[in-house]
């Protein structure tokens, strides 16, 4: 009975942990998805997203991921479909001086697109090297960070 009891006490606390809300970043060839009123490609379409938005994935039926989209009173749920979406990593800038440049190329001698300030958040979309692929957090800017001025973190908008 002790044993029963113990795995259905884990089998729960790691169903929750697997469940928890993770970031996605929306991406198809024709730079278009449908997010949808239910997880069906017959369901009514409610928005369509351009490539690049972050999504909040809240939970998964089948191949389709229920997601979130925060932004005020903009705000909206709905569900998409799982190959439109690839996670993403939240990460936190941290640099000695306080700042950090963001490139065009993954080098440091290539052009600054921005800088940014400790603290602001970013998620990283892929790797090359030592360098990561970011979108920030609160706009379409695209562009690299070196690793070294990155810290993962879970507090993401």
């Amino acid at each position: 009975m002790k044993k029963i009891f113990l795995f259905l006490v884990l089998f729960f606390t790691l169903s929750t942990v697997l469940m928890a809300d993770s970031y996605y970043i929306t991406s198809s060839s024709s730079g278009k998805i449908n997010v949808r009123e239910s997880p069906s490609t017959q369901a009514r379409i409610l928005r369509v997203e351009k490539n690049d938005a972050v999504v909040r994935v809240t939970s998964k039926e089948g191949n389709w991921y229920k997601i979130m989209v925060e932004g005020g009173d903009t705000g909206y749920q709905g569900y998409i479909y799982k190959s439109m979406l690839k996670k993403v990593t939240g990460f936190s800038i941290y640099s000695k001086e306080g700042y950090t440049n963001v490139r065009s190329k993954p080098n440091s001698s290539s052009k600054i697109v921005t800088q940014l300030q400790n603290g602001n958040l970013v998620y990283g979309i892929s790797k090359t090297g030592d360098w990561y692929y970011v979108i920030l957090w609160d706009s379409y800017v695209h562009g690299y960070i070196h690793q070294s001025q990155l810290q993962k973190t879970k507090k993401l908008k």
